[in-house]
């Protein structure tokens, strides 16, 4: 499944498309604003996900890694949290 995505100089993903089915590959696009970068980043199928639970996972886990022309999406981890220690 091919993803469309705008994120910015860190990898920070500000935006998701995914093309409805019967739209061919070059009949849709994502343009970038200014200081931000766009990309089309092709994701393995998760099940029988629906686009929309494609797009929150995306946006809420991962952020976009790598050279331009080959962008991949990298899993956020989580901060570890030591419930040892007494909160301040």
């Amino acid at each position: 499944m091919k993803v469309f995505t705008t994120y910015d100089e860190f990898g920070h993903i500000v935006g998701v498309a995914i093309a409805a089915a019967d739209v061919k590959d070059d009949e849709f696009a994502v343009v970038a604003e200014p200081g931000h970068h766009a990309s089309a980043i092709e994701v393995p199928a998760r099940g029988p996900k629906q686009p929309h639970e494609i797009i929150a996972d995306l946006i809420q886990n991962f952020r976009v890694q790598g050279p331009a022309n080959a962008p991949t999406f990298q899993r956020i981890t989580p901060p570890v949290v030591d419930r040892k220690k007494p909160r301040r």
